[in-house]
Parts: C-alpha cells; structure tokens; sequence
C-alpha cells in the first residue's frame, strides 16, 4: 500500500490538452456572452411590443427578433463547440498514455 506523499503523477499534461482545455473555457465564456446580447435583445423587443405602437415600434420589433435569434444561435453553436472543445481536453488530459 502506497502512502499519499509516493504517489507521483505519470506524465505532464500534454501541450494540446492544454490548449484544447483554454480554447474550449474561451469560447463557452463567448457563448455566454452571445447568449446574453440575445436576451437582451428579446427583453428589448418585448418592451417595444408592450409599450410602442406604430409602423416605426414595429420596425424596430422586427430587428430585435431578427438580433435575438442570430445571437441565440451563436450562442448556441458557441455553447456546443466550446463544451466539446474543454471536454476533449479535459479526457486528453486524464488519459494521455504518450504511447508507454
């Protein structure tokens, strides 16, 4: 039976699961940011639907809709890539075997 302080670590964590692990934490954290443009967006059109009458109020609801989908589907894809991205760093990382 091993004591904590013999056990040792493997290998280093290799360079691309690092790499894979901070690209992936960047773009979540964009996807959040695009998903949070977009709730704004829709907060923004639901305002102009309760408040604004008028061709120009249904101008600007139409645009806020329009933004808000655009920016919920980048957060979406955003969301979707960066999780594969860190979670795909994250299984190199544990189980990186450098062919030994």
């Amino acid at each position: 039976m091993h004591s904590l302080q013999s056990i040792t670590p493997n290998a280093d964590v290799h360079w691309g699961a690092w790499t894979l692990m901070g690209t992936g934490s960047a773009i979540v954290l964009s996807g959040i940011a695009f998903g949070l443009v977009a709730l704004d967006k829709n907060l923004t059109a639901d305002r102009i639907a309760r408040t604004e009458r008028g061709l120009d109020a249904q101008r600007k609801y139409d645009s806020m809709v329009v933004d808000s989908r655009q920016y919920a589907t980048l957060a979406d894809g955003a969301l979707l890539s960066g999780t594969l991205a860190l979670t795909s760093g994250i299984i190199w990382a544990l189980y990186n075997d450098d062919g030994k």
